[in-house]
Protein backbone atom coordinates (compact mmCIF):
# COMPACT_ATOMS: atom_id res chain seq x y z
CA UNK A 1 0.00 0.00 0.00
CA UNK A 2 1.06 3.92 -0.57
CA UNK A 3 2.23 3.34 -4.59
CA UNK A 4 0.39 5.01 -7.39
CA UNK A 5 2.37 3.09 -9.93
CA UNK A 6 2.20 -0.27 -10.93
CA UNK A 7 3.90 -2.31 -13.23
CA UNK A 8 3.15 -5.79 -14.96
CA UNK A 9 6.39 -7.82 -15.82
CA UNK A 10 6.64 -11.39 -17.43
CA UNK A 11 8.26 -14.46 -15.45
CA UNK A 12 10.79 -15.18 -14.72
CA UNK A 13 12.55 -12.79 -17.73
CA UNK A 14 10.66 -9.51 -15.58
CA UNK A 15 10.70 -7.92 -18.44
CA UNK A 16 7.98 -5.39 -18.77
CA UNK A 17 4.71 -6.68 -19.95
CA UNK A 18 2.81 -3.73 -20.55
CA UNK A 19 2.93 0.34 -19.40
CA UNK A 20 2.98 0.73 -16.21
CA UNK A 21 -0.50 2.07 -14.97
CA UNK A 22 -0.87 5.37 -12.48
CA UNK A 23 -3.65 5.79 -10.17
CA UNK A 24 -4.68 8.42 -8.68
CA UNK A 25 -5.50 6.96 -5.62
CA UNK A 26 -3.00 4.44 -3.37
CA UNK A 27 -3.01 0.96 -4.85
CA UNK A 28 -3.64 -1.81 -2.56
CA UNK A 29 -3.91 -4.66 -3.96
CA UNK A 30 -4.20 -6.78 -6.98
CA UNK A 31 -5.36 -10.15 -7.99
CA UNK A 32 -5.13 -12.44 -11.56
CA UNK A 33 -7.59 -14.67 -13.24
CA UNK A 34 -6.41 -16.58 -16.59
CA UNK A 35 -7.01 -13.39 -18.81
CA UNK A 36 -7.46 -10.29 -16.08
CA UNK A 37 -6.15 -8.47 -13.66
CA UNK A 38 -7.85 -6.58 -10.81
CA UNK A 39 -6.14 -3.56 -9.03
CA UNK A 40 -7.21 -2.24 -5.92
CA UNK A 41 -7.01 1.50 -4.85
CA UNK A 42 -8.22 2.95 -1.99
CA UNK A 43 -11.00 3.96 -3.15
CA UNK A 44 -12.21 1.61 -6.64
CA UNK A 45 -10.83 -1.32 -8.11
CA UNK A 46 -10.10 -1.67 -11.77
CA UNK A 47 -10.36 -4.67 -14.30
CA UNK A 48 -7.89 -4.90 -16.68
CA UNK A 49 -7.30 -7.68 -19.81
CA UNK A 50 -4.06 -9.36 -19.15
CA UNK A 51 -1.67 -8.86 -22.83
CA UNK A 52 -1.09 -12.34 -24.36
CA UNK A 53 2.14 -13.32 -25.89
CA UNK A 54 4.96 -10.05 -25.83
CA UNK A 55 4.77 -8.22 -29.30
CA UNK A 56 8.34 -8.04 -31.07
CA UNK A 57 10.22 -5.44 -32.71
CA UNK A 58 12.89 -5.66 -34.82
CA UNK A 59 15.56 -2.64 -34.25
CA UNK A 60 18.92 -2.20 -35.83
CA UNK A 61 22.00 -1.66 -33.18
CA UNK A 62 24.07 1.46 -33.35
CA UNK A 63 26.91 -0.70 -32.54
CA UNK A 64 29.85 -1.94 -35.18
CA UNK A 65 31.23 -5.13 -35.15
CA UNK A 66 35.04 -5.43 -34.81
CA UNK A 67 37.26 -5.05 -37.53
CA UNK A 68 34.54 -5.08 -39.78
CA UNK A 69 33.06 -1.77 -40.07
CA UNK A 70 28.91 -2.61 -40.56
CA UNK A 71 26.14 -2.65 -38.65
CA UNK A 72 25.38 -5.76 -35.92
CA UNK A 73 21.98 -7.48 -36.97
CA UNK A 74 19.06 -6.42 -35.69
CA UNK A 75 17.94 -6.87 -32.25
CA UNK A 76 14.43 -7.92 -30.96
CA UNK A 77 13.50 -5.74 -28.32
CA UNK A 78 9.57 -6.40 -26.90
CA UNK A 79 6.90 -3.77 -27.08
CA UNK A 80 4.75 -2.95 -24.03
CA UNK A 81 1.18 -2.70 -24.93
CA UNK A 82 -1.46 -0.47 -22.74
CA UNK A 83 -3.32 -2.64 -20.75
CA UNK A 84 -7.34 -2.45 -21.49
CA UNK A 85 -9.43 -1.63 -18.68
CA UNK A 86 -12.63 -3.54 -18.97
CA UNK A 87 -14.30 -2.54 -15.85
CA UNK A 88 -14.17 -0.19 -13.00
CA UNK A 89 -16.19 0.05 -9.86
CA UNK A 90 -16.35 2.53 -7.29
CA UNK A 91 -16.42 2.19 -3.39
CA UNK A 92 -19.86 1.17 -3.15
CA UNK A 93 -20.00 0.85 1.17
CA UNK A 94 -22.99 2.98 2.66
CA UNK A 95 -20.13 6.14 2.98
CA UNK A 96 -18.66 5.85 -0.48
CA UNK A 97 -16.24 8.87 0.63
CA UNK A 98 -15.39 7.13 4.20
CA UNK A 99 -15.01 3.66 2.46
CA UNK A 100 -11.84 1.63 1.36
CA UNK A 101 -11.16 -1.08 -0.80
CA UNK A 102 -8.27 -3.57 1.34
CA UNK A 103 -8.33 -6.84 -0.51
CA UNK A 104 -9.97 -8.62 -4.07
CA UNK A 105 -9.76 -12.02 -5.15
CA UNK A 106 -11.04 -14.17 -7.78
CA UNK A 107 -13.01 -17.43 -6.50
CA UNK A 108 -10.38 -20.27 -7.08
CA UNK A 109 -12.17 -22.26 -9.66
CA UNK A 110 -14.73 -19.72 -11.09
CA UNK A 111 -13.23 -17.11 -12.83
CA UNK A 112 -16.90 -15.19 -13.06
CA UNK A 113 -16.71 -14.23 -9.60
CA UNK A 114 -14.56 -11.96 -7.70
CA UNK A 115 -14.93 -11.30 -4.23
CA UNK A 116 -13.83 -8.06 -2.84
CA UNK A 117 -13.66 -6.30 0.25
CA UNK A 118 -14.40 -2.86 1.60
CA UNK A 119 -13.79 -1.02 5.14
CA UNK A 120 -15.41 2.22 6.48
CA UNK A 121 -14.01 4.79 8.41
CA UNK A 122 -16.12 6.75 10.46
CA UNK A 123 -15.23 10.38 11.08
CA UNK A 124 -14.57 11.30 14.49
CA UNK A 125 -16.54 13.89 16.77
CA UNK A 126 -15.80 15.70 19.57
CA UNK A 127 -19.54 15.50 21.09
CA UNK A 128 -20.96 12.24 19.43
CA UNK A 129 -19.50 8.58 19.87
CA UNK A 130 -17.47 7.45 17.08
CA UNK A 131 -19.71 4.50 15.49
CA UNK A 132 -18.16 1.32 15.33
CA UNK A 133 -16.37 0.68 12.50
CA UNK A 134 -18.14 -1.71 9.43
CA UNK A 135 -16.39 -3.98 6.99
CA UNK A 136 -18.67 -5.74 3.97
CA UNK A 137 -17.84 -8.37 1.81
CA UNK A 138 -18.94 -8.45 -2.17
CA UNK A 139 -19.54 -10.84 -4.47
CA UNK A 140 -19.09 -9.92 -7.66
CA UNK A 141 -20.62 -11.34 -10.63
CA UNK A 142 -17.98 -10.44 -13.67
CA UNK A 143 -20.35 -11.21 -16.71
CA UNK A 144 -22.77 -8.50 -15.09
CA UNK A 145 -20.39 -6.46 -12.52
CA UNK A 146 -23.72 -6.93 -10.39
CA UNK A 147 -22.47 -7.71 -6.73
CA UNK A 148 -24.21 -9.32 -3.40
CA UNK A 149 -22.52 -8.15 -0.16
CA UNK A 150 -22.50 -9.63 3.34
CA UNK A 151 -23.06 -6.47 6.08
CA UNK A 152 -21.98 -5.90 9.84
CA UNK A 153 -18.36 -7.25 9.80
CA UNK A 154 -15.98 -5.65 11.91
CA UNK A 155 -13.23 -4.03 10.22
CA UNK A 156 -11.57 -6.37 7.96
CA UNK A 157 -7.51 -7.35 8.85
CA UNK A 158 -6.55 -10.03 7.12
CA UNK A 159 -5.13 -10.54 3.48
CA UNK A 160 -6.66 -13.47 1.91
CA UNK A 161 -10.52 -14.92 1.50
CA UNK A 162 -11.45 -17.73 -0.56
CA UNK A 163 -10.72 -21.44 0.70
CA UNK A 164 -8.71 -23.26 -2.58
CA UNK A 165 -12.21 -25.55 -2.90
CA UNK A 166 -14.28 -22.85 -3.30
CA UNK A 167 -16.61 -23.13 -0.72
CA UNK A 168 -15.64 -20.92 1.90
CA UNK A 169 -14.48 -17.61 2.67
CA UNK A 170 -12.27 -16.83 5.65
CA UNK A 171 -12.21 -13.48 7.38
CA UNK A 172 -10.21 -11.76 10.09
CA UNK A 173 -11.53 -8.55 12.17
CA UNK A 174 -10.28 -5.90 14.49
CA UNK A 175 -12.51 -7.08 17.07
CA UNK A 176 -9.78 -10.24 17.34
CA UNK A 177 -12.44 -12.30 15.13
CA UNK A 178 -11.94 -14.77 12.93
CA UNK A 179 -14.55 -16.91 10.74
CA UNK A 180 -16.10 -18.22 7.64
CA UNK A 181 -18.43 -17.48 5.51
CA UNK A 182 -20.57 -19.30 2.56
CA UNK A 183 -18.84 -18.40 -0.84
CA UNK A 184 -22.17 -19.48 -2.39
CA UNK A 185 -24.74 -16.78 -0.22
CA UNK A 186 -22.32 -14.96 2.17
CA UNK A 187 -23.80 -16.38 5.16
CA UNK A 188 -22.35 -16.88 8.30
CA UNK A 189 -20.62 -20.33 8.97
CA UNK A 190 -18.24 -20.10 11.73
CA UNK A 191 -17.37 -17.30 14.48
CA UNK A 192 -14.77 -17.61 16.85
CA UNK A 193 -14.31 -14.47 19.23
CA UNK A 194 -11.24 -13.31 20.87
CA UNK A 195 -9.39 -15.60 18.08
CA UNK A 196 -6.06 -13.70 19.10
CA UNK A 197 -4.70 -10.60 21.61
CA UNK A 198 -4.22 -8.47 18.61
CA UNK A 199 -6.27 -8.69 15.66
CA UNK A 200 -5.54 -11.24 12.84
CA UNK A 201 -3.68 -10.23 10.27
CA UNK A 202 -3.20 -13.15 7.62
CA UNK A 203 -5.95 -16.13 7.08
CA UNK A 204 -4.83 -19.37 5.13
CA UNK A 205 -6.73 -22.89 4.17
CA UNK A 206 -4.68 -26.30 3.69
CA UNK A 207 -4.50 -27.66 0.23
CA UNK A 208 -8.13 -30.38 1.36
CA UNK A 209 -9.64 -27.13 2.58
CA UNK A 210 -9.89 -28.79 5.96
CA UNK A 211 -7.89 -26.30 7.73
CA UNK A 212 -8.09 -22.69 8.70
CA UNK A 213 -4.98 -21.35 9.85
CA UNK A 214 -4.78 -17.55 10.95
CA UNK A 215 -1.85 -15.56 12.42
CA UNK A 216 -1.31 -12.17 14.32
CA UNK A 217 0.99 -9.48 14.92
CA UNK A 218 0.84 -10.95 18.54
CA UNK A 219 3.64 -13.65 17.23
CA UNK A 220 0.81 -16.76 17.49
CA UNK A 221 -0.74 -18.92 14.90
CA UNK A 222 -4.46 -20.78 15.28
CA UNK A 223 -5.03 -23.87 13.58
CA UNK A 224 -8.77 -24.55 13.31
CA UNK A 225 -10.58 -27.55 11.91
CA UNK A 226 -13.33 -27.11 9.30
CA UNK A 227 -16.35 -28.86 10.70
CA UNK A 228 -16.77 -31.45 7.94
CA UNK A 229 -21.00 -31.08 8.08
CA UNK A 230 -20.40 -27.34 6.87
CA UNK A 231 -20.46 -27.32 2.84
CA UNK A 232 -21.50 -31.30 2.88
CA UNK A 233 -25.54 -30.73 3.82
CA UNK A 234 -28.22 -29.01 2.55
CA UNK A 235 -28.28 -25.20 3.65
CA UNK A 236 -29.78 -22.70 6.61
CA UNK A 237 -31.99 -21.23 4.27
CA UNK A 238 -33.63 -24.68 2.68
CA UNK A 239 -33.76 -25.95 6.52
CA UNK A 240 -35.71 -23.32 7.48
CA UNK A 241 -37.47 -23.36 4.70
CA UNK A 242 -38.58 -26.66 5.54
CA UNK A 243 -39.34 -26.64 8.97
CA UNK A 244 -41.59 -23.04 8.11
CA UNK A 245 -43.66 -25.17 5.77
CA UNK A 246 -44.43 -28.01 8.22
CA UNK A 247 -45.28 -25.36 11.22
CA UNK A 248 -48.20 -23.88 8.06
CA UNK A 249 -49.43 -27.42 7.59
CA UNK A 250 -49.35 -28.06 11.53
CA UNK A 251 -51.16 -24.54 11.83
CA UNK A 252 -53.47 -25.31 9.21
CA UNK A 253 -54.52 -28.65 10.48
CA UNK A 254 -56.42 -27.04 13.67
CA UNK A 255 -57.87 -24.12 11.96
CA UNK A 256 -59.51 -26.31 9.46
CA UNK A 257 -61.22 -28.06 12.30
CA UNK A 258 -62.43 -25.07 13.89
CA UNK A 259 -63.80 -23.71 10.85
CA UNK A 260 -65.93 -26.83 10.24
Amino acid sequence: AGAHDFSLLFYPSLSPAAEPIHTENEIYDATFSGSTIVVVTTRDFRVYSLPSSPEVRQTPSSKKSKGKGKNTKSASHPLSPKLELLHQASSTGPRPKESSHDISRYHPTDSTILYTTVNTTSPRTKKAKTPQRQSFIYKWDTKTWTASRNLNLGWISNDNLSSPDGKFLGYGTSDLTVGLFDAGNLSPLVTILKAHDFPPTTIAFNPTSTLLITGSADASVRVVSVPTAIGSGPSWTITLLVLLAILVVLLAIPAQRYLA
